[in-house]
């Protein structure tokens, strides 16, 4: 069983499998053991609040030990930031191990709970928790605002990671909800009143978010120019926009550079109308 008082991390650092660490006042981190080509090194599933008042965001894979170690923290409350199985296989086991109440943005994926919205406010041992509606990466992705008194955190799930750039679950997840989404954690960032640190689901701790955000949205820019670059010279066929865009693309992330892809043709086919 992980410690409940443990050591800080600090941003650029990446936690570690089963240790549970100290990201920001009231907010803690545990690494689950299901590394991957699309979750990195793992989930990262966190912890806001204390013991037995305390709300677990993405208990992530179905592993016991994992599971086992959230559920010794008596979590009042489970959320997930989207639908992806990384994030939502270990709900029902976590639920059955605590009684807790499960939350999404979608139905399917609550648990004897209403599903969550956008702007609602939780709380969990005397933080405020803020749930941001973030589609993009998919259409049910959230984001979660801790305010806390030295200065606010964001769990920001797939929308934003700690390494790497989000992919697009085409034809669910859209580049003009993903780009409005960055906009507005955009204006988040830009109306706090101190930097707000980010808190990824995946790639270690992010930094801040104004910083990243704004890297993000240049990215996403910069792989639009890309896209209608190659659609000059091999058309709108996505499997050709895919080889001539990531050439060198491992296979593990073949298939996700490719919906990515194909988010991007929808996105410029329409934006061309």
């Amino acid at each position: 069983m992980p410690e409940t008082t443990p050591e800080p991390l600090v941003p650029g650092t990446e936690p570690q499998t089963g240790t549970l660490s100290s990201v920001g006042p009231g907010i803690r981190v545990l690494l689950a053991p299901n590394p991957g080509p699309m979750s990195l090194r793992g989930t990262q599933s966190y912890v806001i609040g204390p013991d037995g008042d305390c709300i677990v965001v993405d208990p992530g894979p179905d592993d016991e030990a994992h599971l086992a170690a959230l559920a010794a923290l008596r979590p009042v409350l489970v959320v997930v930031t989207h639908r992806h199985a990384d994030h939502t296989a270990g709900i029902d086991r976590l639920r059955a191990l605590t009684g807790a109440p499960v939350r999404a943005a979608s139905r399917d994926f609550c648990r004897e709970a209403e599903p969550l919205l956008d702007g609602e406010i939780l709380t969990a041992g005397g933080l405020e928790v803020q749930v941001l509606a973030t589609p993009g990466h998919t259409s049910d992705s959230l984001c979660f605002r801790v305010r806390g008194a030295g200065g606010d955190s964001l769990l920001s799930g797939d929308t934003i990671l700690g390494s790497g750039t989000t992919m697009l679950d085409h034809p669910d997840g859209t580049v003009a909800d993903y780009l409005s989404s960055l906009d507005r954690l955009a204006i988040l960032a830009d109306s706090a009143t101190a930097p707000v640190t980010l808190l990824p689901a995946h790639g270690g701790l992010g930094g801040e978010l104004g910083v990243v955000v704004r890297q993000y949205r240049e990215h996403r820019l910069a792989r639009l120019a890309e896209v209608r670059r190659a659609m000059r010279t091999v058309g709108d066929d996505a499997d050709a926009v895919t080889a001539a865009v990531y050439p060198d693309v491992p296979d593990g992330v073949r298939r996700a550079a490719r919906l990515s892809i194909e988010a991007q043709l929808r996105y410029l086919r329409e934006s061309s109308e």
